[in-house]
């Protein structure tokens, strides 16, 4: 997933919360707002599409002693021990394809930010109250918000804004400029998308299946060059291959 954040820190309550990190936006660039490219991707749709792609891997995979190696080569959600840390290195190698264009000196790297929810309904009101702080998840009466401020289950009004479901997932924030290229933003986004779930299942066929590791470590390297070349294009940085003659 993506999208476009502009800081708008300066406006009042409800239009200056727009993600988690608007106070990160305005400190990038003190003089002016900064807008951010923000991809983020759910680990449970990440899992999901692993658990799709090698169950077909599996279904089609056969030796002479079995008629296919679903079972053995498929990583299913019963793996999800396994699965968080493959996802958290895949994350810290698909950065290095990203990081000339993320913010030098704020933080716009997340991994599983805001997994931790703060429940409670008014129906019956909890006691003794139930406190959360600013920028904690709330899910109030089974709706999400943000706080704006520390408050609790009896001191809410105006302190909690409705937010995306941005929880458990990894997060990328680039550098927007007002030249940057709009048509590079969507295959960026695949190719972001591509390389975690080809990291992810290199890491899995390592200890599975290692005859068909290295062809996932090949395709990953195939989409971290496509993030590299795509993420130029997205500053409008075009890289042109000339061939020298003599004359």
């Amino acid at each position: 997933m993506k999208e476009l954040c502009q800081c708008n820190c300066a406006g009042s309550l409800a239009e200056r919360y727009r993600t988690p990190w608007c106070s990160i936006l305005a400190a990038t660039c003190p003089c002016a707002p900064v807008d951010l490219l923000h991809f983020w991707y759910k680990l449970p749709m990440l899992q999901d599409e692993i658990d799709k792609r090698s169950s077909y891997l599996g279904k089609f995979r056969r030796t002479e002693e079995a008629q296919h190696l679903l079972d053995l080569i498929r990583m299913s959600k019963d793996e999800h021990n396994l699965f968080i840390p493959f996802a958290k290195a895949a994350q810290a190698d698909v950065y290095d394809a990203l990081v000339t264009h993320m913010p030098r000196v704020q933080k716009t790297y997340f991994f599983r930010e805001g997994k931790d929810t703060i429940v409670f309904n008014n129906h019956p009101l909890p006691y003794p109250p139930v406190s959360f702080k600013k920028d904690d998840y709330v899910e109030f009466n089974g709706d999400l918000y943000m706080a704006v401020e520390d408050g609790s289950s009896a001191d809410y009004d105006g302190k909690l804004v409705p937010t995306e479901d941005y929880r458990d997932s990894i997060h990328f924030g680039l550098v927007w400029k007002c030249c940057s290229n709009l048509n590079a933003v969507e295959p960026l986004d695949v190719a972001i998308f591509e390389a975690l779930v080809a990291r992810i299942i290199f890491k899995w066929l390592s200890y599975a299946y290692p005859e068909e590791a290295p062809r996932y470590d090949a395709e990953y390297q195939e989409h971290l060059q496509k993030i590299r070349s795509r993420a130029n294009l997205l500053d409008n940085n075009h890289i042109v291959s000339r061939i020298p003659r003599m004359f």
